[in-house]
């Protein structure tokens, strides 16, 4: 492939228990420069840039929606394995090696949604915290003094 650009932008749609879901992704096309054309720099880099949909379905009165986990490297024979092996976790990029044929497995799951509410609370450690004055606006303290001072 020769191009122009360098980054591309796609969406990975797919069609779930009859709903359509959209997943965008980005790939940087590198330019290719570092020797041989193995180089891990030459790698070109696919990442979703959401990895949550906004389409929910329900099921016995529980909401839920598909999450995108992220890539793993294919297993043997270039397949991949009916559940995620343990102790493997998924990464949200995807490198593909220059002049090679690239697998790897697409990891995503149905989670229920959790509705959060974030309720943010400021209070003093002393009761109720009071404003001081800036210098600016209050009486400065006299720098005046009597009696003597020694040096140390």
């Amino acid at each position: 492939m020769y191009v122009t650009n360098s980054w591309f932008r796609g969406s990975m749609n797919i069609q779930f228990m009859g709903m359509d879901m959209s997943f965008p992704w980005r790939l940087h096309e590198t330019p290719n420069n570092a020797t041989p054309p193995t180089n891990v720099a030459n790698n070109d880099l696919l990442d979703f840039l959401s990895q949550t949909t906004n389409q929910t379905f329900t099921h016995d009165g529980i909401t839920y929606t598909m999450v995108v986990h992220g890539f793993t490297a294919a297993g043997a024979n270039n397949t991949c394995a009916a559940t995620l092996p343990g102790g493997v976790t998924p990464v949200n990029q995807f490198s593909t090696v220059e002049t090679q044929v690239t697998y790897g497995c697409l990891w995503a799951s149905v989670e229920q949604v959790r509705n959060v509410t974030v309720r943010k609370v400021v209070s003093s450690p002393y009761g109720t915290a009071r404003r001081r004055a800036s210098p600016s606006r209050a009486t400065r303290p006299s720098t005046a003094r009597s009696g003597t001072r020694t040096s140390p």
